[in-house]
């Protein structure tokens, strides 16, 4: 089952984010199997991320290579949230 994954990061900066990213590039790890989707917004001075994975197994496989990284950075203290997911209807 699929699953939205929320990431509340408004006491983090964009820059964090984006060091974040080059990181995982720099890794080859920027396209985890089994992410479908992943969306940025700005949110005040920080950021939301909102993801679909095709399961709970493939973000927690996923968490395994950003957790270490994001705690060597000096992970910031979000508040996460998970849900199934219902639907999605693709754009034309």
């Amino acid at each position: 089952m699929s699953i939205l994954m929320i990431f509340d990061e408004s006491s983090d900066t964009i820059a964090h984010y984006d060091a974040a990213i080059r990181q995982l590039e720099a890794t080859g790890q920027n396209r985890p199997a089994g992410r479908l989707h992943h969306i940025t917004a700005i949110k005040g001075e920080g950021y939301i991320i909102v993801d679909v994975w095709e399961s709970q197994e493939a973000f927690e496989q996923f968490e395994q290579i950003v957790g270490p990284l994001l705690d060597q950075m000096g992970r910031p203290d979000g508040q996460n949230q998970s849900y199934p997911v219902h639907n999605i209807i693709k754009g034309a």
